[in-house]
């Protein structure tokens, strides 16, 4: 059976994305005006970003636009732009709040890892914090996994821990900085097509690390699916650095030739139907 009937809306390729735009939304001057207008309030209030709930930073005519944004992330097809906010206007501490603010009106925040994180900022810590990578070696070999993911090297294709992840641009990279996005129900369907018993191993049971960013459990590793269904709906949940991890740890089942062939044909269907793009300054992705 599928997973996502392939009409859905949820169900698209990258060159389909890069044909549409209803996908992108622009912030107007009045939304704009709110924003400025709900960070006056929590200031004049001595609200700390993390102290901000939604009756906090109202947003008279911008939340019905983001409930929609809400409606779109969780039955559309994923994905948002919000384009227009004018970083350079504020300062970090304010850009906190702001985004904060916005994702009081979208859902609840969670930790991003075992660090208590609840906004990371994207920048080179590897460079940062004197990180020596051997000659020859690439980037993303050698660092921790934190300092990966807040790193100039390419990342593999991954799912994040939460519901929904948002991403602004402050300042844009002088280079690369490429982010890429893909409909995990689209590279699911197309598995099932080409090789249903490689998508059977991706509906059962993968051992992932928790590499030190995942708090709670008895044990550092655990199992879970790539592929599944919960009440109903589609889920996924993937990362090949966890589950390459875990399998340093002596109880975990060694991977068969057949999972591993299954995850290569994962991350080459999402190559193939994945869509990039550069995020701009002041350009916020969900």
């Amino acid at each position: 059976m599928r997973y996502a009937a392939p009409t859905s809306s949820m169900v698209w390729r990258g060159e389909d994305l890069g044909r549409r735009t209803d996908w992108i939304r622009p912030l107007s001057e009045a939304a704009l005006a709110e924003l400025d207008e709900a960070l006056r309030l929590v200031q004049r209030r001595g609200l700390r970003w993390r102290e901000i709930r939604k009756p906090d930073f109202p947003l008279p005519g911008l939340s019905a636009e983001l409930a929609q944004v809400s409606r779109d992330l969780e039955w559309g097809r994923g994905l948002v732009l919000l384009r227009g906010l004018p970083v350079e206007r504020y300062s970090e501490d304010e850009l906190h709040s702001i985004w904060w603010g916005i994702g009081t009106h979208l859902g609840t925040a969670v930790y991003q890892n075992a660090h208590g994180e609840f906004i990371g900022a994207v920048r080179d810590e590897a460079r940062l914090c004197g990180q020596v990578i051997e000659p020859g070696v690439p980037r993303s070999e050698g660092l921790t996994s934190r300092a990966r993911a807040r790193s100039s090297s390419a990342l593999r294709w991954h799912t994040d821990r939460c519901d929904v992840v948002g991403l602004l641009c402050v300042r844009a990279a002088p280079a690369r900085g490429i982010s890429r996005v893909v409909s995990a129900p689209a590279v699911s369907n197309a598995i099932l097509e080409r090789r249903p018993d490689l998508h059977a191993l991706l509906c059962a049971d993968y051992y992932r690390s928790r590499q030190g960013e995942e708090a709670g459990g008895k044990r550092p590793y655990y199992a879970l699916p790539v592929f599944a269904m919960r009440e109903d709906r589609f889920t996924t949940q993937y990362s090949r650095t966890f589950v390459e991890a875990a399998q340093r740890i002596p109880e975990v089942p060694r991977l068969t030739a057949e999972q591993n062939a299954a995850l290569d044909l994962l991350a080459a269907v999402c190559d193939e139907f994945g869509y990039e793009m550069e995020l701009g300054l002041g350009t916020c992705s969900s």
